[in-house]
């Protein structure tokens, strides 16, 4: 769906930084999980929580990218409101699964929030599932 090869390939790699971002943080979250009590839960919870949002400035910079190649019109930079113009012009696997993933991305980008990470996991997944809807990746 984006036109311009060298963004598409900047967001495939992007999202690639996810997936091995998120990789490494479970690997060694797994290696060190030989401890029993609720602070190493809630450690994980939060390294869990970057990925997240790393995914969703992914998801920020996909739907920039379409805008301004015109496939919806927005006045915004941010999610929210980008997720919201493109409501009706883009094509979503699961678009209130994408505006729940906003509203919980604001909650803890302005509210210090933390997801649980079956939460983040579940969002990247979802994040996924668009980009690859949109033909964004493979």
């Amino acid at each position: 769906m984006i036109k311009d090869g060298v963004t598409l390939h900047e967001i495939q790699t992007q999202w690639a930084g996810v997936l091995a971002l998120r990789d490494k943080i479970q690997s060694h979250l797994f290696a060190s999980s030989g401890i029993d009590f609720a602070y190493p839960v809630f450690a994980a919870d939060c390294a869990h929580n970057l990925p997240f949002l790393h995914a969703c400035s992914v998801l920020n910079e996909a739907l920039l990218q379409m805008r301004d190649e015109g496939l919806f019109a927005c006045k915004s930079i941010f999610l929210g409101k980008l997720v919201e113009d493109a409501e009706r012009h883009l094509k979503w696997v699961d678009y209130q699964a994408v505006v729940e993933l906003v509203c919980k991305r604001n909650q803890l980008a302005h509210k210090g929030a933390i997801l649980p990470r079956g939460d983040c996991w579940r969002y990247l997944s979802v994040i996924e599932s668009e980009l690859r809807g949109w033909r964004i990746l493979p």
